[in-house]
């Protein structure tokens, strides 16, 4: 990777700051025109690798950041997996609650007719030995 050609431009680190203008005083950096060779002295590598170690720094930081993510979503991953086990369990009691209220809903939805069933066939009883009785004479 090569850095842009004028790289102090781009620099916001504060310490970043007080090293490139320190550097870009010493180079004595003049707008470039076509005659003028670009500078490749001790200078500019010098400040080259200063923007290199920047770089280097930058991406071993965003490479331990990306680690602590990974470390965390392999953590969350087996936290989920527990919870979903644990669940189970209960889903399926749910499910099987369910399923014993639909086998209740229709009993009792039998159930009223039977009852009224029962009334009349009780109240035919009754009438039927009122009558093979006497009707209730003394």
């Amino acid at each position: 990777m090569t850095p842009p050609r004028d790289f102090h431009e781009g620099c916001h680190d504060a310490d970043c700051d007080e090293q490139d203008h320190s550097t870009s005083q010493a180079i004595n950096v003049q707008p470039s025109t076509a005659q003028q060779k670009p500078y490749t002295g001790p200078e500019r590598r010098s400040s080259m690798r200063v923007w290199q170690d920047k770089v280097d720094r930058r991406l071993q930081e965003g490479d331990e950041r990306m680690q602590t993510m990974a470390d965390g979503l392999a953590e969350n991953t087996s936290a989920t997996q527990a919870i979903k086990a644990d669940t189970e369990e209960l889903v399926d009691l749910l499910h099987s609650v369910k399923g014993a209220l639909k086998v209740l809903d229709m009993l009792a939805r039998l159930a009223r007719p039977l009852g009224f069933l029962a009334a009349a066939g009780a109240s035919f009883y009754a009438f039927y030995v009122a009558l093979k009785g006497g009707g209730g004479k003394a």
